[in-house]
């Protein structure tokens, strides 16, 4: 899971985990605070939906620009990925 504080360093690391134990169909998701978890509980403030549909691992539920900035990365460094976050 991305986790919506992971910084350009995090994801080159994370990039080059992946490639080094050659995972054949890497899966990535956003990190989803499910109503009741005390992640939930912790960040519930900064939540922009409560339209449970967008509550599947998909879509970024807090402001953050972390997924684009993991995708461009991934181009930057030509890995190709699947499944776009």
């Amino acid at each position: 899971m991305i986790d919506p504080s992971y910084t350009e360093e995090d994801f080159l690391r994370l990039i080059d985990h992946v490639k080094k134990i050659d995972i054949d169909q890497p899966v990535f998701s956003i990190v989803t605070p499910f109503p009741g978890t005390p992640l939930y509980e912790e960040i519930k403030d900064q939540i922009i939906t409560k339209n449970y549909e967008y509550f599947d691992g998909m879509h970024a539920l807090t402001t953050t620009a972390q997924h684009i900035l993991f995708l461009n990365l991934c181009l930057k460094v030509g890995f190709q990925l699947r499944y776009m976050v």
